[in-house]
C-alpha cells in the first residue's frame, strides 16, 4: 500500500487553487472533538463528487487516488468492508493503531460517501456512485459513459465489466434486455451485477447503511443466476440467490460523529494545525480574488508561508 509523501501533499494543496473540478467548500461545518477539555475542529478539505473520478487519466481522478490507496483491499468487497471496520466502534487500542493517512483517507473518503448517499436523487447519485466505485478501486478501474449504450456501468483491475444498481429496497432491479444480450454475445459470459441496496430502519426515510450483492444475468444459450428474460427482478427474489460480498454500516449522523471524533482525536495538534492553515488559507483566497480585498491577499500569502512550514516539519 502506497503512503503519502510530503511531495503529494504539497501537490494535493497547489491542486486546489489551480482551477480544476475538485473544489473545497468553504461553508461545510467542521468535525469537532474533544480531549482533556481542549476542543479541536478538523477542518478536512471538501472534495465535490465528480464523474471524473471514473476516469483514470483524468487530474482528479489523481488527486482522489491519494486517498483511495490509503484504503486496504483490492476489490469493491475489500475497501467496503475495511471502511467498515472504521466506522464501527472500536475501543482506544484500536483507534491509537490507526495511521494518521489511514484516518484522514476514511474520514474524507466517508463524508464523500455520506454526501452520495444523502444530496443527490436516484437517478444522479446512481451516475456518480458508479464514478465514486471506480475511484474507490483506482488502478485502471474505469466508469462506462451511459452514452456508450452499454450495460456494463465500470471496468475492474481484471477488465471483468458490473452493472452498477443503487437502489431502496423494493426497487425493481431493472437493465435493457437488448444490452444484456448484447454484452453476452460480445463477452461470451453473463453480465455481473452489483447491487448497492440502502438500508433504512422501518418508516424512515434516512440511509443507515449500505449492503453490497452480486450476482449474474445470463441468456437460454450462456446462462447465469437469473434469464435476461427475467428483467426487471424484484429484490425480494434476488437477495436469496445473490452474493453479499459486503455491508458499510455508518448509523445515524450522530453515531458517524462519535465514531469521528474519536479519530479526529488521534491525529494530534500538528496535523490540525495544517488543515486549520489549509481553512484560512482558502478562506483568504476566497476573499481576495471574490471580493476584491486587498488585506486578505495579504493574509493569505501570510497562511501560505505558515502552511509551507508546518508542512516542513511533517516531513
Amino acid at each position: 500500500m502506497s503512503k503519502v509523501t510530503g511531495k503529494d501533499l504539497e501537490r494535493l494543496i497547489e491542486s486546489m487553487f489551480s482551477g480544476n473540478n475538485i473544489v473545497v467548500k468553504e461553508d461545510a461545518p467542521p468535525v469537532a472533538s474533544s480531549a482533556e477539555s481542549k476542543s479541536m475542529e478538523l477542518k478536512l478539505p471538501k472534495f465535490a463528487l465528480s464523474d471524473k473520478w471514473g476516469n483514470p487519466g483524468s487530474e482528479d481522478r489523481e488527486i482522489i487516488r491519494l486517498f483511495t490507496a490509503q484504503i486496504e483491499g483490492n476489490t469493491i468487497g475489500e475497501k467496503i468492508t475495511n471502511i467498515n471496520k472504521f466506522v464501527a466502534d472500536c475501543d482506544e487500542a484500536c483507534v491509537e493503531g490507526k495511521q494518521v493517512s489511514q484516518i484522514l483517507s476514511n474520514l474524507i473518503i466517508l463524508d464523500s460517501l455520506s454526501s452520495l448517499i444523502s444530496d443527490y436523487n436516484p437517478l444522479t447519485g446512481g451516475f456518480l456512485m458508479e464514478s465514486f466505485l471506480s475511484g474507490l478501486l483506482g488502478g485502471k478501474s474505469k466508469q462506462v459513459r451511459a452514452s456508450k449504450g452499454k450495460i456494463e456501468d465500470i471496468y475492474n483491475y481484471n477488465n471483468k465489466a458490473l452493472s452498477i444498481k443503487f437502489l431502496v429496497p423494493g426497487t425493481p432491479i431493472s437493465g435493457s434486455q437488448r444490452l444484456i444480450n448484447n454484452y453476452i454475445v460480445k463477452a461470451k459470459e453473463p453480465i455481473t451485477y452489483l447491487l448497492i441496496q440502502k438500508q433504512r430502519e422501518k418508516g424512515e426515510k434516512v440511509t443507515i447503511g449500505l449492503k453490497f450483492y452480486t450476482f449474474t444475468i445470463g441468456s437460454d444459450e450462456i446462462p447465469g443466476d437469473f434469464n435476461v428474460n427475467q428483467m426487471p427482478l424484484d429484490q425480494a427474489a434476488v437477495i436469496p440467490k445473490a452474493t453479499e460480498i459486503a455491508t458499510l454500516d455508518f448509523g445515524t449522523k450522530q453515531q458517524l460523529k462519535n465514531i469521528a471524533d474519536k479519530y479526529v482525536a488521534r491525529l494530534g495538534d500538528r496535523v490540525l494545525v495544517i488543515f486549520d492553515e489549509l481553512d484560512q488559507l482558502t478562506n483568504n483566497i476566497n476573499k481576495y480574488l471574490i471580493g476584491n480585498e486587498k488585506s486578505a491577499g495579504t493574509a493569505a500569502s501570510s497562511n501560505a508561508e505558515a502552511l509551507k512550514v508546518k508542512i516542513n516539519q511533517e516531513i
